[in-house]
């Protein structure tokens, strides 16, 4: 377990007629019926089998996002592109496939642009 005010899982619930309970990741098993740990859940070396590994990433992930937030910078950058697109119902109002299209993708740095 975690100390208390930690996050000990992130999950959802799903009320389907054909499928109730909860899809996530907690840091032990147990902690919710259905939920794995991040051992359980992914044999991908890259992903982070370990929970404070876990978090941590998707912390600074967060951290990330919302600092391009604050700054106003909206680049179209899918984690894993296309593979992040496949099931993706926003295609008509997403800039992702024009921008990727066109080659490889750069970075623009200059603030004058206001684009990241």
């Amino acid at each position: 377990m975690t100390d208390a005010g930690e996050v000990a899982a992130v999950a959802f619930a799903t009320l389907r007629a054909d499928d109730v309970g909860f899809k996530g990741l907690a840091c032990t098993e147990g902690l919710l019926p259905g939920v794995r740990t991040p051992a359980e859940a992914r044999k991908d070396a890259a992903f982070p089998r370990e929970w404070p590994d876990l978090l941590g990433g998707w912390r600074t992930a967060v951290e990330v996002l919302a600092a391009e937030f604050i700054a106003g910078h909206a680049r179209v950058a899918p984690k894993r592109y296309p593979r992040t697109c496949e099931h993706c119902t926003l295609g008509p109002l997403c800039r992702v496939k024009e921008r990727y299209d066109r080659g490889p993708v750069t970075v623009d740095t200059d603030e004058d642009t206001g684009h990241g």
